[in-house]
C-alpha cells in the first residue's frame, strides 16, 4: 500500500499540539520580523522627534535669553523702544516675539520658535533680565 490512508503515518494529527502548530504556521517568522522592524522604526521616530525638540527648545530658550537682554540693556541706557530691541533680537535669532512686558527695570519677553515636528508646530520660552544689584562688603 504506497501512498493510502491506510498506512498509519498519513492524515493522522500528532496528538501533542505543539508540533501542529509548527506545521500549520509556515512564514510566522516574517510576520514577526516585519513587526520587530515596524516597532524599532517607531521607536526611532520617537527618539528623532524628541530630539528635534529639545534642539528646537535650546534654540527658543537662547532667543529669548538674547532678546531679553538686549531689551534690558536698552531699558537701563534709555536708547530706544525695548521691545522693538527685543522684536529684532527674537527676528534675528529666527523666533517671533509673542510677549514683552517691561516690570520695574526688568523686562521679561516670550519667544515663540518654530519646529518641525507636526503636531508641535512652535515652542514658547519666556526669559527676564534686569539689572542685579551689586552689594560690596
Amino acid at each position: 500500500m504506497s501512498g493510502g490512508a491506510g498506512n498509519g503515518k498519513r492524515g493522522i494529527r500528532s496528538a501533542r499540539p505543539g508540533r501542529a502548530l509548527a506545521r500549520d504556521d509556515p512564514g510566522s517568522g516574517t510576520v514577526a520580523g516585519a513587526a520587530l522592524v515596524a516597532m524599532a522604526g517607531i521607536l526611532l521616530t520617537a527618539i528623532a522627534v524628541a530630539g528635534s525638540l529639545f534642539v528646537c527648545g535650546t534654540r527658543a530658550r537662547s532667543a529669548a535669553d538674547l532678546a531679553a537682554v538686549g531689551a534690558a540693556e536698552a531699558l537701563s541706557r534709555g536708547v530706544g523702544n525695548p521691545c522693538a530691541v527685543a522684536q529684532t533680537s527674537a527676528t534675528a535669532n529666527g523666533g517671533r516675539l509673542e510677549r514683552c512686558a517691561i516690570e520695574g527695570m526688568d523686562v521679561v519677553v516670550g519667544v515663540a520658535m518654530p519646529t518641525d515636528v507636526p503636531f508641535v508646530p512652535e515652542l514658547l520660552r519666556m526669559a527676564r533680565a534686569g539689572p542685579v544689584a551689586c552689594d560690596r562688603d
